[in-house]
């Protein structure tokens, strides 16, 4: 069968510190937050949180912020609690932190994504009792900060959330917590209506949003042009005019409800505006930067708390707009400014960010309540008088709270209040700003001109110099920090990079103009004013004005628009193209980016980038020289010169094609940049004739920066032609300043060319000087930390890695990894942070460290979607893409995952170049998909991609001998092999082959070698095992010259796995081994950690000792691989190779016979291949485990399970390959017509073979092949099971010929052998024993020869099987036994004498014993197999040899062992999950077993077996000798003793049918089925329909009885007439028990019934159901009722006859469990009927039932202590006895029978109330001169029973009553001494209590036990 063991040739941490979850810490927080440990619980809400704060919608994220959010509202209503009424104070703390535990506990454990709803009235009305008092200022601030968090916290879990529920639950937390903190501000009850203001807030914000943008789209209609520029620049300068009116607008009603709210101001105040609102350069989502001005005097404590808390009512209505993000409020739990340590500053809010206060970090801060204390600088609070807030502006104060304050507080604007305030506060800056500094020198002259003739003109003028002043100085010193800060960098390695719309564009020009005024002292305060009042004064010309505004206008516009775009405080932009939102690939995979980024050209025209950095640049080159030192100067900008700076006519516009080129190749605008410098270099080229050396340098520049185009482009031929060129240019004039580091840019991006065109000497060349040039210019004191020395270095390491030299590989890239890390912080993205770690982990991978490798490809990929989007097409995250594939694949598989990522690298690459474009980067990734979809079994989509990868680079490279050609042909080749289609796959190969060796020009590279491999792998696929081996050792011999070095290079170690799978195909076992041991050795030798190549070797070792029948040794290997597998990849993590060594371990499991643990090592491999490729991907893989389990499953018997397996199977075969031809498929389709012809269905199986044996007829030609005589004996072996021997034979005769053919005539070998066994097998069939015997014989002689004379073998004990077989249709019997005997000798040899095969022989050996009359030889074999087979009870052979065993045991009479043996069969049949339907010869080993198991009383597993041969039955063609009547009559009276009652009738019909039909109306068994369905009628309630099928049976038994005078006749039970005058008073008072009584009456008829059909389990089930069960549920006026009813219809004659009957039909009536269950039965009824009814205490006298109980107390005396179950039985006689003895009647009857004797020995028995009862009944039947005395512990044991039942309302204790305990006494007290003894234990007492408290019995009884009492 297909679906062998798979052999691979190609290609634990301990001790772990237990991390607390998200559990432990939320429920920690919940603990503290009850108990009142708010810091305790912020903390553990915080770590919570934590774990989960990176996932934006996780309720668990929500739930926590709600929960950190309620600490902070208990922390207030905590603080306020202490103001109120002191009794109130715990219930408040209380109530208050039981509510917030509540509003937190979202999160239990297992609904954490489900909203709780939570009920706040109590809080509500909790606020309204407060009773505030005055809090100090100090408690003010910490109320304040708190309720700002709090709600901070709230708003942040609800833009989080998506529960309507839980949103409306924090909204109210909110209002509730801003309610009770005015309240606490104002000192009195308030009303808020906060709820309503922020939603008024919400929509006058969105409004001024739609306005704007608005405005926006009307500027449509200007176009950017020179023309019109200016036209636009001043719409922009309108539209941010009037947001900035709208957004003081907005502040001031906000102020205004605040006020409204807090109560009157206690002074004259303003509110000023800062920042961008100053400058009328805000925007809708900008922060709100303010301060607040008192008037001079009014700024007192209480005044300046007033306006604190006006700023924290404010901040809650801007908290409550939610667009403020947490770390701007700097909650110390989660952003901790203020700390050194940066771990407590690890919050980052992805939240909506927009309209918010300014942030509180201590460089923003820039707010009223400024910042605390920092070290080095005091705390600052900007609520001053104008004075105060003016006197920042010296340069004292602003040296001394730091942070730019003065520059802050310079440029204000009027928002709300007092605006002469405002005023007072300008006139005062101004007049500092003016003050001369003591060290003052003259200030110089600025201009910028647009030309000469305008520069001249200004030049003419003269300007005065005026004193330096501290504006000078201090703008000065503003402008160098600003061209520091914000500097415009075109670095060639930055194309594509996101931009900062804020930081790299608008910062720069709305700085340096802010700068300028304050450098001329102007008055102007925005951008526009400023430009135009320097034009005003002469100090700009025009056209600079005109340049300089546009600039400004381009960097808001963009700004605005970017908002405005994203709807959000997010200002980055991508100058690259930009993917759809949704990524869908072939896969069905579909990726949401969480971070969209906008495209630069979707927001502003490309032309117009470029122009704002035409006017930028040289603007920055402009003011660097203005604030540059003077020489020899070291400190300070200086502007010392009275001579105004000389500028260009073009300064503030520069045109150039260099400098275009540089902006258009940062905005990755690589076409435009190729068509102008190859323009510009023409025109250089042609006007300088004569060698120029700057016209040299630029020329080389122009070339650099055209190499770098082509590369972004990936046309690396034409990037390298460039680079050459600029590298010579350059090298012409080394000496010239900034040459050098020139020629070192170009030698490292030649070194990248070279390595990608794997020229890795002159990379290594080429890398090597740029190192050492790059260090010379750039190290300095030692240290290398310099980008350009870290990209050498990473380049460098790549090498290292492609040449194998891993170490040096990983020490370079740390090198640089480390540099990037210090350089731009240990974990801030950057570029070439991500592409250095990207390098780490290919190196990783190489070293097969996949986990650390996957680790750095992330962190890599999330660096750089960071740096430049994440729905940016960039090639860097094409590359990390691929990257993290690619080491996914490694170490997981390559599945569905690898393949999206490779489909969105694809996808950037189409988006860069179009779908058309043809790149080398594209074909790669072509290349990639097509090798994944190889894996994941999707061949037709893989050719397909391999096609139109090879297609591409035969595009790139044309007909020159390529690398990357000869790849494409070489993976076109594996893909079509795996299709099957051989001759094209090795034409691929060769030309693969070819192409290499033209590259390499006949030398020995590792390409080559590979290209050997391949085809070596080909031909062993196609079964061409000669030239598999020869090519495969061709390959070994080049890599091991190749690598001389290094004996124990990856490459060889990976053929020579190659080589031993193909000895294995040849059948050399050892030599495999020996193989496979020398590769261990070397891998040992070669890596010190887990490696995959390792467990790949241990596998095969696996794989060839099972082939070696060493299994356990084969266990031990692949147990060593899998754990080598798990360390590598991961414990539970699905990969192929993995699933590989479990499918081998399955198959070895299941060669030794534990069927167990090869199915669930099988079934692991199928669920983690599955788990790979997908449920739905069709995978060869999958494939081969779904054909192992179908093996398993036909070794087990499960043909229906095997077929499906087996079907599913050939459609992942045939989903892979297509419907063509392909030896898989064929393989599968032969699997299946095994399973048919065993199931018989002899067609179908035909049908399959036949196909097959096309299928390889086609694939295989007119060749002799092994595969296509397989199939033809498998069409043997259905023909032989149909009969047709003749067919038959031929087949096996054309099997074997072919079989000759292949491996050579008369040459020993396997295959042969099977071909000369299905021949003489077939001779044994036909009748010609004795030539079928010859050619057996001589299959078992060639199977010696092929294995060794004295070798033991499989085949070989198979073939003396076969043999022994023979010689037994000989009837040579002693030669059979021999043979066996020899065939068990291998077995036991190869596996120990405890193998199933060992015990197969042992029972064939049995059978031929058996055969020969050797009965006792035949069981010692039958017993040795069993004990073999019950040591693995799966064992699909194990129920044969226990019922051949049980068979023996019968027929010797044996039944105990029989049944013992029957019972041990069944268990080993209930174990397989096989179909008995298919076997019939085990229906009537099912029934028999069944029958057993229901004597036994297993009514369950009876059923079962009984269902199993039923539905055997139906299914048999030719039916076994089974009644199948009586197997439905049986199974019907297991679900009666089930309490089935349904599935009984349903059975007991069918079997009433079944009998019918065999036996006619009248017969004993229809009769006996129409009872059987009348009580169970009768159980269910169906009276009517019972008592007709009653009638039927007496209508039957009729008939019978005239023949059989032992059938009886009944009819259901009826009231008679002659029921006692008692009872039928009882009725009349009870009717509603008439259907009760009337279901008893009829059940004790049906016991002469029953007891007749000998049916006890029918009798023992009705009497407990029907008579038992209901008097426990009875009052006892009604208990009485049903006693005296019973006694009146003969109940005690029925019962007296039953048991009389019992006794004489079974020896042992005790031991039966049936018969001992109606003994019981009818003992519990005797007991409770004689208690409750002195009419059935007659009965039971006359009836003789008391003859019965008597004859239990003597005849069970002596067992009574040892057996529990006579013991029940003399319990019950004793009850009984006693009960009747209390009548008195009954009792004189009972002492003429001398039962007291018979009682005496039970006066001594160990348990108390056995030996009272004893006691009492003794003492009725006594005359007071024999009554006996009581012992001390009985009289104690009375006493306290009789207490006891007093108090009890039932007056019963125990099971005694007051009344019989106290008759007890009376009788007793015959003796004098128990009287004395009564008395002294104030029995008296006691008996008065009944008498006093009891009914009229009980006052009777009581008052003659009295009198007995005090008697004399």
């Amino acid at each position: 069968m297909a679906g062998e063991p798979q052999a691979f040739g190609l290609g634990s941490q301990l001790g772990e510190k237990y991390s607390p979850t998200y559990e432990d810490h939320f429920q920690a927080g919940q603990t503290t937050l009850r108990e009142g440990e708010f810091d305790r619980a912020e903390k553990h809400f915080a770590s919570a949180l934590k774990l989960v704060h990176h996932q934006f919608n996780n309720p668990r994220t929500v739930t926590a912020l709600h929960a950190l959010g309620s600490v902070y509202h208990a922390r207030v209503k905590d603080a306020l609690s202490s103001l109120t009424n002191t009794s109130d104070i715990e219930r408040k703390k209380a109530t208050s932190i039981e509510h917030h535990l509540a509003t937190s506990e979202l999160v239990a454990s297992a609904k954490q994504d489900e909203s709780t709803h939570v009920c706040l009235e109590d809080e509500e009305k909790e606020t309204k009792d407060f009773k505030f008092q005055e809090l100090s200022l100090a408690d003010m601030e910490q109320v304040g900060t708190w309720a700002v968090n709090a709600v901070a916290l709230y708003n942040s879990a609800i833009v989080r959330s998506k529960q309507e529920e839980e949103m409306k639950e924090i909204r109210t937390s909110i209002r509730n917590l801003e309610m009770l903190f005015l309240q606490c501000l104002v000192g009195r009850q308030k009303e808020v209506h906060s709820t309503s203001r922020v939603l008024d807030s919400k929509t006058e914000l969105q409004w001024i949003r739609e306005e704007c943008q608005e405005k926006l789209d009307d500027l449509d209609v200007i176009p950017y042009d020179t023309e019109h520029e200016l036209d636009r620049a001043e719409a922009i300068r309108s539209i941010y005019r009037k947001v900035a009116a709208d957004i003081s607008g907005l502040i001031q009603s906000m102020v205004e409800a605040s006020t409204q709210d807090l109560g009157e101001p206690p002074c004259k105040f303003a509110i000023i505006g800062l920042g961008s609102l100053a400058r009328e350069e805000t925007t809708p989502y900008s922060d709100f930067e303010f301060a607040i001005l008192l008037e001079e005097g009014g700024d007192s404590k209480e005044n300046r708390q007033y306006f604190r808390n006006l700023t924290r009512l404010l901040h809650l209505k801007v908290l409550d707009i939610g667009e403020t993000i947490l770390p701007a409020v700097a909650i110390s739990s989660l952003n901790d400014f203020y700390l050194d340590d940066p771990e407590g500053d690890w919050f980052y809010d992805i939240g909506p960010r927009g309209f918010a206060f300014d942030g509180a970090m201590p460089g923003a801060s820039k707010t009223p309540l400024g910042r605390p204390e920092v070290p080095g600088k005091p705390a600052l609070e900007l609520i001053r008088t104008p004075k105060n807030m003016a006197s920042l502006q010296t340069s004292a104060n602003a040296e001394k709270y730091g942070f730019h304050v003065d520059d802050v507080l310079r440029t204000v604007a009027y928002v709300a209040g007092d605006r002469k305030l405002v005023e007072e506060y300008e006139s005062l800056v101004q007049q500092i700003l003016l003050t001369r500094n003591p060290s003052a020198h003259h200030k110089p002259s600025l201009e910028i001109s647009s030309n000469k003739e305008e520069s001249a003109r200004l030049e003419s003028q003269s300007f005065e110099p005026e004193l330096r002043t501290l504006g000078l100085k201090r703008a000065l010193t503003f402008l160098e920090e600003i061209l520091q800060s914000y500097r415009t960098t075109l670095k060639e390695d930055e194309d594509g990079k996101l931009f900062q719309v804020k930081k790299e564009i608008y910062r720069l020009p709305s700085m340096v103009v802010n700068g300028l005024g304050l450098f001329y002292a102007l008055e102007a305060k925005t951008a526009w004013d400023i430009i135009e009042e320097m034009a005003d004064k002469g100090l700009l010309t025009k056209g600079a004005s005109q340049n300089l505004k546009v600039a400004v206008s381009i960097a808001t516009e963009l700004r605005l628009r970017t908002y405005l775009s994203n709807n959000s405080q997010s200002d980055d932009i991508t100058p690259m193209k930009w993917i759809d939102h949704q990524v869908k690939d072939v896969t069905g995979t579909e990726e949401t980016s969480s971070r969209v980024v906008r495209e630069l050209t979707n927001v502003l025209p490309t032309n117009v980038v470029v122009r704002f950095f035409q006017i930028m640049l040289p603007l920055e080159k402009t003011m660097s020289g203005l604030v540059q030192k003077p020489e020899g100067e070291d400190k300070g900008p200086t502007a010392d010169s009275t001579t105004r700076p000389s500028l260009s006519e073009d300064c503030l516009l520069d045109t150039s094609s260099r400098t275009k080129s540089l902006i258009l190749l940062r905005l990755s605008q690589y076409q435009e940049v190729i068509s102008s410098l190859e323009e510009e270099i023409q025109q250089v080229e042609m006007a300088c004739q004569v060698k120029d050396p700057d016209m040299t340098r630029h020329l080389g520049a122009c070339h650099y920066n055209l190499g770098n185009a082509y590369r972004g482009m990936g046309e690396l031929h034409k990037a390298k032609e460039h680079y050459q060129q600029a590298l010579v240019l350059w090298r012409q004039d080394v000496h010239s300043k900034g040459v050098m580091e020139y020629i070192a840019h170009a030698l490292h991006a030649l070194g990248h060319i070279y390595h990608v065109f794997n020229n890795f000497d002159q990379a290594v060349q080429a890398y090597g000087e740029a190192l050492k040039l790059r260090k010379h210019l750039y190290g300095k004191d030692g240290s290398d930390n310099h980008p350009f020395i870290s990209d050498t270095l990473h380049g460098m390491a790549l090498i290292c890695r492609d040449t194998g030299d891993y170490q040096e590989a990983l020490n370079l890239e740390n090198q640089a990894l480390r540099a990037a890390q210090e350089m731009y912080g240990q974990h801030r993205a950057h570029s070439d942070t991500a592409t250095f770690l990207s390098g780490l982990g290919s190196i990783r991978r190489e070293m097969a460290n996949f986990n650390e490798a996957r680790k750095c490809f992330q962190e890599a990929l999330r660096m750089l979607k960071s740096v430049l989007g994440e729905n940016v097409a960039h090639p860097k995250i094409a590359t990390a893409l691929t990257a993290l594939a690619n080491v996914n694949g490694q170490s997981q598989g390559f599945g569905l995952d690898c393949l999206s990522k490779y489909f969105q690298a694809l996808q950037i690459y189409h988006v860069l170049h179009g779908t058309e474009g043809k790149t080398h980067e594209t074909a790669m990734t072509l290349h990639n998909i097509g090798n994944c979809l190889d894996d994941l079994g999707h061949l037709q989509d893989a050719e397909k991609h391999h096609r139109d990868s090879l297609d591409m680079f035969l595009h790139l490279y044309g007909s020159a001998d390529n690398l990357g050609v000869a790849d494409a042909y070489s993976d076109l080749g594996g893909t079509l092999l795996q299709e099957g289609k051989s001759e094209d796959a090795l034409e691929m190969m060769e030309k693969a082959l070819q192409m290499r060796q033209a590259v390499f020009q006949g030398r020995e590279v590792p390409e080559i070698v590979s290209s050997i491999a391949n085809l070596g792998c080909a031909h062993w696929r196609l079964g061409n095992i000669d030239k598999a081996t020869q090519y495969t050792e061709e390959a070994i011999a080049m890599a091991t010259s190749v690598h001389r070095a290094s004996e124990l290079h990856p490459s060889i170690i990976v053929l020579m796995q190659t080589l031993g799978v193909v000895y294995m195909d040849r059948k050399e076992f050892l030599a495999a081994r020996d193989l496979f041991e020398k590769v261990l050795e070397m891998e040992q030798t070669l890596y010190s950690e887990p490696h995959p190549l390792v467990a790949l070797t241990l596998c095969n070792l696996g794989v060839v000792h099972t082939e070696l029948l060493d299994h356990r040794t084969a266990l031990h290997y692949l147990q060593r691989a899998e754990k080598i597998s798990e360390d590598v990849f991961g414990e539970d993590t699905p990969h192929p190779q993995v699933a590989l060594i479990l499918n081998n371990m399955g198959i070895t499991y299941k060669e030794m016979g534990d069927i167990s643990k090869a199915r669930e090592y099988l079934t692991r491999s199928l669920d983690m291949r599955l788990a790979i490729y997908g449920e739905d991907t069709p995978h060869p893989d999958i494939g081969a485990t779904l054909c192992n389990l179908g093996n398993l499953m036909s070794t087990l018997g499960e043909m229906t399970t095997a077929a499906t397996y087996f079907e599913k199977a050939l459609k992942m075969f045939r989903g892979s390959y297509g419907n063509k031809n392909h030896p898989s498929i064929a393989g599968a389709l032969d699997n299946l017509g095994i399973v048919f012809v065993t199931k018989g269905d002899y067609h179908e199986s035909l049908k399959y073979h036949r196909e097959a044996l096309e299928m390889k007829q086609q694939l295989y030609g007119d060749r002799p092949n092994a595969s296509i005589a397989q199939t033809l004996h498998n069409l043997a072996n259905t023909y032989k099971s149909m009969g047709e021997h003749k067919t038959a034979l031929g087949l096996y005769q054309q099997s074997l010929d072919i079989y000759e053919d292949v491996h050579g005539e008369g040459t020993p070998h396997p295959k042969v052998a099977q071909g000369l066994v299905g021949v003489g097998n077939q001779y044994v069939n036909l009748g010609k024993h004795r030539e079928g015997l010859q050619l057996l014989q001589k299959a078992l002689k060639m199977s010696e020869e092929f294995y060794g004379v004295n070798t033991l073998h499989p085949d070989v004990a198979s073939c003396l099987n076969n043999v022994a077989f023979a010689h037994g249709k000989l009837k040579e019997f002693d030669s059979a036994i021999q043979c066996y005997l020899r065939a068990l000798e291998v077995w036991r040899k190869l596996y120990g004498n405890e193998h199933p095969n060992v015990a197969m022989t042992l029972n064939n050996l049995g059978s031929q014993y058996f055969s020969a009359g050797d009965a006792t030889r035949a069981m010692t074999h039958y017993e040795e197999a069993i004990k073999i087979y019950q040591l693995s009870p799966c064992n699909p052979q194990a129920h044969l040899a226990l019922f051949n065993f049980a068979r023996l045991c019968l027929q010797q009479g044996n039944k105990v062992k029989a049944l013992e043996n029957y019972i041990k069969g069944i268990d080993a049949l209930h174990l397989l999950p096989g179909e008995v339907s298919l076997r019939p010869q085990l229906v009537t080993d099912l029934n028999s077993a069944a029958q057993i198991l229901l004597d036994c009383k297993s009514y369950k597993e009876a059923a079962e077996y009984w269902e199993k041969a039923l539905a055997a039955y139906s299914q048999m063609k030719s039916a076994p000798n089974v009644d199948v009547g009586m197997i439905q009559f049986n199974l019907a009276r297991c679900y009666s003793e089930l309490g089935d009652v349904d599935e009984e009738c349903s059975l007991h019909e069918q079997a009433l049918q079944t009998r019918l039909q065999q036996h006619g109306e009248n017969s004993t068994d229809v009769g006996l089925s129409l009872l059987h369905i009348a009580k169970a009628l009768q159980k269910a309630g169906k009276y009517e329909i019972a008592l007709t099928h009653l009638q039927q049976a007496a209508d039957i038994f009729k008939v019978l009885a005239k023949t059989s005078p032992d059938s009886k006749m009944f009819l259901a039970a009826v009231y008679k007439d002659d029921l006692s005058l008692e009872t039928k008073s009882l009725l009349e008072k009870f009717p509603g028990l008439r259907p009760t009584l009337k279901q008893a009456a009829t059940t004790v008829k049906m016991l002469e019934f029953w007891r007749n059909a000998k049916d006890l389990n029918a009798a023992a089930l009705l009497v407990w159901t029907d008579l038992a069960l209901p008097r426990r549920t009875l009052s006892k006026p009604e208990l009485k009722l049903f006693a005296h009813f019973l006694a009146d219809i003969g109940t005690a004659e029925q019962f007296h006859s039953y048991i009389r009957f019992m006794e004489t039909s079974y020896n042992d009536v005790i031991s039966n469990g049936v018969t001992f269950r109606c003994l019981a039965t009818f003992g519990e009824l005797c007991v409770c009927l004689a208690d409750s009814s002195a009419l059935m205490c007659q009965q039971l006298v006359t009836a003789g039932m008391v003859a019965v109980l008597c004859e239990w107390l003597e005849n069970f005396q002596e067992q009574y202590a040892l057996d529990k179950s006579r013991s029940t039985l003399v319990t019950y006689a004793i009850h009984t006895i006693h009960n009747c003895c209390k009548v008195p009647d009954v009792r004189a009857v009972l002492k003429d029978q001398n039962i007291i004797h018979l009682l005496a020995p039970y006066l001594k028995v160990e348990a108390m109330s056995t030996r009272l009862v004893v006691l009492l009944a003794t003492s009725y039947l006594s005359d007071d001169d024999e009554t006996p005395q009581v012992d001390t512990d009985t009289m104690d044991y009375i006493i306290d029973i009789l207490g006891k039942a007093l108090q009890e309302d039932s007056r019963s204790f125990e099971g005694y009553s007051a009344l019989e305990l106290v008759m007890g006494i009376g009788t007793l007290c015959g003796n004098a001494a128990n009287r004395a003894a009564f008395l002294e234990r104030s029995a008296a007492a006691l008996v008065e209590k009944l008498m006093e408290g009891g009914d009229e019995e009980e006052a009777t009884i009581a008052t003659s036990t009295i009198c007995r009492l005090l008697a004399d």
